[in-house]
């Protein structure tokens, strides 16, 4: 039963405190100082030990100091103590003269935030073992708490901390715990004061240069180079305290620096024909040019000033491709399987020499007025052309023309016939 109010105590410290590991890799040791409060306890069970945490009526003052080590890995250890000479309370019993009441305890601390932590606000758990005295009565002491400390600078800063004790009391000697005494086995111990920190900031490598400012901490280096040593980065043989571009293999010629290579073509600007355009070392340093713009380079090109797909021109652009676009009655209207059409015809011509010329003519059948129908081929072969020029093809290489009735496909006697006679046909001049 004892066993589980320990536990349900414990619980509540971590529950309604913060601690802080008072010092750090740094400054391992700490020293405080201040106001200690003597919290008498009697009760038991776990709810009137709450209220009686947050009560004051049985408060007693005195002073408390302390002196820790960090050991490492957010662990301290160290010493504390703290004395008074009134009770109040319950323990305010007139049979008893001598209310003095100090202890010494050996400290265990963690540092929830860690050692290496240099923020003002520093968190620990802690746990203590060590001796109580009440009364001129003696016993061990053992408890569990955490703290804080609010630290203003890098040496001090501001302690707050709470433990809640169990002490085994011995009276006259004999060692045994005091069950019907006006001495209580259970109390807290709360405490406010200022705390120091110091010690010598750690330098691994020896050099003078803390760890913390220390960019190699495990490699003796000179300040002035953030402790780390001298080197050469890029491996060209310049040390870097004298290379102007350390992180660049260059020459010592240059500063440790590389040739500049503005056109990014790896032939340096000293030994580039053409500095501001990338090209082969083989060409100096230069493109290749392609003087017709075919996308095939002069030295690889059959017809170096001819435009064509395979570095020549394609003499018959319209090959094997249709090139007769059929039309609705009294339309003027692209059908989709036209306009695929002319989509195919789009890329050839554009994929050709631009000084082609092509025809685009437009026809109708007999069926209307020859007036009517001569505007309405005209319309088509427009149609035709605006899609071709829609998809990309030179305006200028096109020239549109309506032939009205004239030149028939077939004959405009039968519905096929006219039907075919509905037309624009596309030829290459």
């Amino acid at each position: 039963m004892l066993t589980k109010k320990i536990i349900g105590t414990a619980i509540l410290f971590l529950a309604v405190t913060f601690s802080i590991q008072a010092q750090n890799a740094d400054n391992r040791w700490a020293f405080g100082a201040g106001l200690n409060v003597f919290d008498n306890s009697t009760e038991r069970d776990f709810g009137p030990k709450v209220e009686d945490y947050f009560g004051a009526s049985d408060h007693s003052y005195g002073f408390r100091a302390s002196a820790m080590y960090y050991i490492g890995g957010g662990f301290s250890a160290g010493l504390k103590g703290a004395f008074k000479t009134t009770m109040t309370g319950q323990d305010s019993n007139p049979d008893v003269s001598d209310f003095t009441m100090y202890n010494g305890l050996a400290v265990f601390q963690y540092a929830l935030k860690g050692g290496d932590n240099d923020g003002w606000f520093d968190p620990y758990l802690s746990g203590d073992l060590g001796v109580t005295r009440w009364g001129g009565k003696s016993g061990f002491s053992y408890g569990l708490g955490g703290g804080v400390n609010f630290w203003f600078s890098d040496r001090f800063g501001l302690n707050v901390d709470s433990a809640w004790n169990m002490a085994d009391v011995i009276p006259n000697g004999a060692v045994q715990p005091l069950e019907n005494t006006v001495f209580s086995k259970l109390y807290f111990q709360h405490s406010l004061g200022l705390a120091y920190r110091f010690g010598k900031a750690r330098d691994t490598d020896g050099d003078g240069v803390a760890d913390k400012d220390d960019q190699c901490p495990e490699e003796a280096g000179p300040a002035e180079n953030n402790g780390c040593p001298w080197g050469d980065t890029d491996a060209d043989g310049v040390n870097n305290n004298d290379d102007m571009c350390p992180n660049e293999y260059g020459y010592a010629a240059n500063n440790g620096c590389p040739w500049p290579d503005a056109d990014g073509d790896g032939v340096a600007d000293k030994d580039d024909a053409c500095p501001d355009q990338p090209g082969p070392a083989e060409n100096n340093g230069c493109p290749w040019p392609d003087t017709d713009g075919d996308g095939i380079l002069d030295k690889d090109d059959p017809c170096p000033t001819e435009m064509g797909p395979n570095g020549c021109p394609d003499k018959d652009v319209l090959s094997g491709v249709p090139t007769t676009s059929l039309f609705g009655l009294e339309s003027a209207t692209l059908s989709q399987e036209s306009k695929n059409q002319l989509d195919v015809i789009a890329e050839k011509m554009m994929a050709a020499s631009a000084d082609y010329k092509y025809n685009i003519n437009g026809y109708t059948d007999t069926t209307g007025p020859e007036s009517y129908n001569l505007k309405l081929s005209q319309d088509r072969a427009d149609a035709v052309k605006a899609y071709l020029v829609s998809k990309g093809v030179s305006e200028e290489s096109l020239v549109a023309t309506g032939f009205g009735e004239s030149n028939p496909s077939e004959s405009n006697d039968s519905r096929p016939g006219r039907e075919q006679n509905r037309r624009v046909e596309i030829i290459q001049e």
